[in-house]
């Protein structure tokens, strides 16, 4: 009896030590950091679920900077305040990648048009991955992520506990604070409640998870309240995503706006306000909800006046010419599908928006505009294009790059690719020394018509394909240029010639070893330049190339990338030549369009200048680095790189170039300094706008 007492004594004694509290509560935090780890190969590759989403959108305050959000135009364009929208979609998951198929589609939105779609990603989180969202936040539920969050744990007698979380600082990047209910035995997350900031939108997440099965990773209910504000605008948002709903519609159903289909599958009842916002709507059909024994009059006292269109007014031929002709087309992003089944689709950027200004030291002031479209004809086979525009105001000149490839085996990574593009305007003083050498007018200045300079164009055509799937491919085609003098009177003036072409067939090798785990890729290539086919000069040119990723935890990477060019052969009139690997990006289109591997000081004449070139260059990025740790800018930042390049060219052994630069919602910069064997090259920065670029 005595030792029965004494065992329950120890025993209580050992419960009231802290060290064995903080041991289990310890485990607890372990099995919940690894869950995701431990059972994400029990995930298949592809997953399907359909999907209910509803969501209301409350503007309390508006002005017409609304106009520069994408897709929040709609909300401008009229008076209401308050707008409800419906969807039921199939959600697809394929080796973690998301696509999606919406069947039904009812809204009070103008026409209704898509609004915030960047809201989508807070209804599908990825607890359990490093990243919270595809784009950003990094998930506390994450073993690599733990270091940026502080965790209090209370235990439940039900064999569950209530972990509260907060980030250790202030970053767009961490959520700000939250909590989830985790099952002590498996670590399992059944609830979960994530507030934060990202991309202008403050939100607070709430969600249950699968509690088994194969989707055991992912929820099965989201509901997210947002608030978005911009310049005076303040919208308020309130969605709910219910997974995993037991009706299969037919793929041919797209896009439909059937209201009494979606009354036969809906699975919550709308609430009265939801109602009241939906009476009299134009763009919402009858349907049997309406007729429900609550009373619509009660329902709309419970929304302020104005948020309900009632009666057909007479069209206002200056409002729809000025709002939808010219505002939806400029001010708006523009999405048109392509054929009866919508297997194309055409992408247009605003054509007027003031944060598709960009600038950089040699081309000063940049508005860019950017047009994609691409169309399948069969899963494996499709036909993608893009036109890439950059006016420099300093240079007074329009910079384009439009690609067009057809992708006839997507499998074999085989295709056909066709460029056409122009560059910055290059020089070459031998060019203006041959002319004054056939000069036949001593009386004109030949030195103050600026004949080295051209305008350069250049055509390049490939074919490819993976003679060794994912492994190595072959690439084989021509590339031709044409650089045409800026002022052809002087070449008149000296019988010369005011055109040069140059005309060189190719053949590319690409390895890529390991393609699948290592973002590696290798490649050589052989030009050889003809005077045949409109071409002038002869050369033979070799270049290789290697580029690598290496990604860290926590959205960390170092960007790789090394190669050297030289040519075997160059002809007395090979006054134009330029290199595959190593050029000057002429339009950069945002943070992750060539922001690292480049020059962004080195003077563009270096680039065609020399009969070899050896370079360098390393990019690391992190989320944490220098600005990223300081107070109120801090919360903000959303990226940091530092780089560092190294170049050798003839006439100029070494070239060091090093940089850091940040980015945040509204926009990218970097600071650029370069060194010379004999100069300091001084400093350069580079900037352009990022805020919607995810909207």
């Amino acid at each position: 009896m005595q030792k029965g007492r004494l065992a329950i004594l120890l025993m209580a004694l050992l419960l009231a030590v802290p060290g064995v509290k903080a041991q289990s509560n310890a485990d607890v935090l372990r099995r919940m950091l690894h869950f995701g780890e431990t059972h994400r190969a029990l995930t298949p590759d592809t997953m399907e679920t359909n999907v209910y989403t509803k969501y209301t959108i409350n503007v309390v305050k508006r002005n017409a900077m609304l106009a520069a959000v994408p897709t929040m135009f709609y909300l401008l364009r009229d008076h209401k305040r308050y707008y409800f929208s419906e969807a039921y979609t199939r959600m697809e998951m394929k080796s973690g990648k998301q696509e999606t198929h919406r069947y039904l589609h009812l809204s009070t939105v103008y026409h209704r048009h898509n609004t915030l779609p960047s809201m989508v990603k807070y209804l599908t989180p990825r607890v359990y991955d490093q990243k919270l969202f595809e784009d950003g936040i990094l998930s506390p539920i994450n073993f690599y992520n733990r270091k940026y969050y502080r965790y209090r744990m209370r235990r439940y007698n039900d064999g569950t506990s209530y972990i509260n979380i907060r980030s250790k600082f202030r970053s767009t990047q961490l959520i700000r604070r939250g909590h989830v209910i985790v099952q002590d035995s498996t670590g399992q997350v059944l609830q979960f409640n994530f507030e934060g900031e990202y991309d202008m939108i403050h939100s607070v997440l709430n969600g249950t998870m699968h509690r088994e099965g194969y989707n055991i990773l992912f929820p099965d209910k989201c509901d997210v309240q947002a608030k978005l504000s911009f310049v005076g605008n303040k919208i308020l948002c309130h969605y709910v995503s219910l997974y995993d709903q037991p009706f299969n519609l037919p793929d041919s159903i797209v896009e439909s706006h059937d209201c009494a289909l979606m009354d036969s599958i809906r699975p919550i009842p709308f609430s009265n306000e939801e109602k009241a916002i939906i009476a009299g709507n134009p763009y919402w059909f009858p349907s049997k909800e309406k007729k429900d024994t609550v009373s619509l009059s009660a329902a709309k006292d419970s929304i302020p006046q104005g948020s309900a269109q009632s009666g057909k007014k007479r069209r206002n031929w200056a409002k729809y010419v000025f709002w939808d002709v010219l505002g939806d087309n400029m001010l708006n992003k523009i999405n048109a599908n392509i054929g009866a089944e919508d297997k194309g689709q055409i992408k247009i950027g605003p054509i007027f928006n003031p944060f598709y200004f960009g600038y950089t030291k040699h081309k000063g002031v940049i508005y860019r505009f950017d047009i994609r479209g691409y169309y399948y004809f069969t899963p494996n086979n499709n036909i993608t294009g893009r036109l890439k525009l950059g006016y420099s105001f300093k240079k007074n000149l329009l910079f384009y790059k439009i690609p067009v490839q057809w992708n006839f085996n997507r499998r074999r990574n085989g295709y056909v690719v066709m460029e056409f593009a122009n560059g910055n305007r290059i020089t070459n003083s031998r060019v203006l020394e041959d002319v004054k050498r056939y000069k036949t007018n001593d009386s004109i200045d030949w030195d103050a018509m600026n004949l080295q300079y051209f305008h350069d164009q250049w055509l390049h055509v490939g074919f490819n394909y993976d003679v060794i799937k994912n492994t190595l491919g072959v690439q084989t085609g021509f590339t031709k240029y044409r650089r045409s003098a800026v002022d052809k009177s002087g070449f008149k003036a000296a019988g010369r010639p005011a055109v040069y072409k140059s005309f060189a067939p190719f053949i590319q090798l690409q390895y890529r070893p390991l393609t699948d785990r290592v973002p590696l890729v290798i490649t050589g290539e052989w030009e050889h330049g003809l005077k045949h086919f409109g071409g002038k000069i002869a050369y033979d040119r070799f270049e290789f190339d290697g580029q690598y990723v290496h990604y860290l935890p926590c959205m960390r990477n170092l960007q790789l990338r090394t190669g050297f060019g030289f040519y075997t052969h160059k002809g007395h009139d090979d006054y134009f030549l330029d290199y595959e690997n190593f050029h000057e990006d002429y339009i950069s289109l945002g943070w992750e369009d060539k922001w690292s591997g480049e020059f962004e000081l080195l003077n563009s004449n270096w680039y065609n200048a020399s009969s070899y070139y050896v370079r360098a260059n390393a990019t690391y990025e992190s989320p944490f680095l220098l600005l990223s740790h300081c107070p109120l800018i801090g919360q903000v930042i959303e990226k940091e790189r530092v780089y560092l390049s190294a170049l050798a060219v003839s006439r100029m052994f070494p070239y060091i170039e090093v940089g850091y630069g940040f980015t945040n919602r509204v926009f990218s910069m970097g600071i650029f300094t370069g060194f010379s064997p004999h100069n300091f090259e001084g400093v350069g920065l580079k900037f352009g706008f990022e805020l919607f670029n995810n909207y």
